[in-house]
């Protein structure tokens, strides 16, 4: 009985230990390493309903990690849940997904935070949406973005309301940026207005 009782009580542990190991590893960033796309799905199988189609280099955050594996073009892997909207829930295989945006990618690709406003981020999507915002408002510039060089042009620019009662009208509606790389995960956008913004690698789960 006393063999039983200890049986038991390791298999407890054991189960704590693996649920709290993967708790704590997730919410995590990650980036979309396959070329062509990575479906994003109803359920964690290759027989689940095809939801979406997340973009080569676009960041997602991932929420937790299937039970079980799957083998899907000789990979081997779990699949994860990422969530876009606060009722939806979606799983992608995590065979074509990493924590490092692939090196061929523009560097620039991703969400940033500024070094000094704390509050505020920029966005640059892999389908060249941009924004720059501040967190949690809706206080901010949306458009898109090219880049060409170290020369960022954004354009098509449009602004929020809380932007607008604050500035007035956004008169310029293209704003082209100097881009200077320090690392992988900092660098430094220089505005035609002589603004200079440092920005670090966002490791914001916002």
């Amino acid at each position: 009985m006393k063999k039983i009782v200890m049986v038991i009580y390791y298999i407890f542990i054991i189960t704590v230990v693996n649920t709290f190991s993967q708790s704590s590893e997730f919410p995590k960033i990650m980036y979309i390493t396959a070329e062509e796309g990575l479906r994003k799905r109803s359920e964690p199988s290759i027989n689940g309903n095809v939801t979406g189609l997340l973009l080569y280099g676009e960041r997602v955050i991932i929420h937790e990690r299937s039970n079980k594996m799957d083998t899907i073009d000789g990979i081997t892997e779990y699949w994860y849940r990422v969530r876009f909207h606060s009722n939806i829930n979606e799983w992608i295989f995590g065979g074509y997904i990493s924590e490092n945006l692939p090196l061929n990618l523009p560097i620039i690709l991703g969400k940033w935070d500024n070094i000094v406003n704390k509050r505020e981020a920029f966005i640059f999507k892999p389908n060249q949406d941009y924004s720059n915002s501040r967190k949690e408002s809706s206080y901010g510039i949306w458009g898109s973005w090219e880049l060409d060089g170290n020369v960022i042009r954004v354009f098509n620019l449009w602004a929020g309301q809380d932007y607008l009662d604050v500035n007035g009208e956004l008169i310029n509606k293209e704003e082209i940026i100097q881009l200077e790389i320090i690392n992988n995960d900092n660098i430094v956008l220089k505005f035609s207005d002589e603004k200079v913004v440092e920005l670090t690698r966002s490791s914001d789960l916002w």
